[in-house]
């Protein structure tokens, strides 16, 4: 399995267990960032790589704002996960990733480990 699938699958496995997702964004974007990972050192260590490459970026409400804007609200959880789903591969598509520790990743994955970093 080469990196990048295995980021995709790490991230897609870890949307699996959305749930109630747009409730709780307004509540507090931590938690659902949160549950978006189902192994949080791995994202945590990669939240932190990125920042100290990027150190301008940590910043918490900026990040809050990058990364989850582009959510529709209030709608059902698998509307969610294909949102972020879309937003990965558009990423990808335009170019907006960067290199973590050999890695290439999406700017909004590698920004949701941030924002996991930064709590």
């Amino acid at each position: 399995m080469k990196r990048r699938q295995f980021c995709l699958a790490i991230l897609g496995g870890s949307l699996l267990g959305l749930t109630g997702l747009s409730k709780r964004l307004a509540a507090n974007p931590i938690s659902v960032v949160a549950s978006l990972f189902t192994h949080h050192h791995s994202a945590i260590a990669l939240g932190k790589h990125y920042l100290t490459l990027f150190p301008e970026e940590a910043n918490y409400e900026w990040l809050i704002t990058q990364t989850l804007r582009s959510l529709p609200a209030n709608t059902e959880p698998q509307v969610l996960k294909k949102a972020l789903k879309r937003q990965s591969q558009k990423d990808f598509y335009d170019g907006n990733t960067v290199m973590v520790d050999g890695w290439v990743l999406s700017r909004t994955e590698v920004r949701l480990c941030a924002l996991l970093a930064l709590t």
